[in-house]
């Protein structure tokens, strides 16, 4: 085809060019397209989060933890700790609890 052929064709096309009304289809479609990055991430959260467990489960980090609050009752018999007040012990623990939560539900 020749340029004059181009031309006369664009020319056409201009001329016959029918706009539609979108009446929001558009921003409905886009609204309605699934986040790449967000799979992405929350795919990435997934794996980091079973590999986690498995590694937990993998190095025997439930005996681990039994042991450590074993060691951490004979240290405070051991040493008189326990001359601190309940209540004192109830705060700490619930503020850590508090802080643990609070933690966990900011991972999403």
């Amino acid at each position: 085809m020749t340029e004059i052929d181009d031309k006369l064709i664009a020319q056409l096309m201009k001329q016959s060019r029918q706009m539609l009304p979108d009446n929001g289809f558009s921003r409905r479609v886009i609204r309605n397209l699934p986040d790449r990055e967000e799979r992405q991430s929350n795919l990435l959260m997934l794996i980091c989060a079973l590999s986690a467990i498995i590694l937990f489960l993998v190095f025997d980090g439930v005996q681990i933890l039994f042991s450590l609050g074993k060691e951490l009752i004979k240290t405070i018999i051991q040493n008189d700790i326990m001359t601190i007040s309940p209540i004192t012990l109830y705060i700490v623990a619930v503020v850590l609890i508090v802080i643990g939560m609070q933690r966990l539900c900011s991972i999403e």
